[in-house]
């Protein structure tokens, strides 16, 4: 294992943490992540602390603060800037779990300003 999977962390306080970096040069989008078997290699993971027992069809405010929900946005409006065809996916979309907790559909996309 080579460090955290994810290119970026948010915190309950909704604090945005750079993630993986194996090289330590500071450039966290230059790296193939291990988030998502399959989408690694053409995609951004963003890792939201909570979640604990959740289900797919939960809503995000189940699960996470609004602190997060304000630090994803403004992370997702940054990105979705950088990268103007970004697809927004969540991990179960991708894979048989749950997680995120939440559908990363139109109606969460529209909520969040995207």
């Amino acid at each position: 294992w080579r460090g955290v999977g994810y290119n970026y962390g948010i915190r309950r306080s909704g604090q945005v943490e750079f993630g993986r970096d194996l090289d330590d040069d500071g450039d966290i989008w230059e790296e193939i992540g291990a988030h998502a078997r399959g989408y690694n290699s053409r995609s951004l993971g963003i890792c939201l602390a909570g979640g604990k027992g959740s289900n797919e069809n939960d809503r995000f405010e189940d699960h996470f603060t609004p602190e997060q929900r304000i630090a994803l946005a403004a992370l997702m409006h940054g990105i979705q800037g950088a990268l103007p065809k970004i697809k927004w996916l969540g991990h179960n979309a991708v894979a048989a779990n749950a997680c995120p907790g939440f559908q990363v559909n139109r109606a969460f996309l529209n909520s969040m300003g995207l």
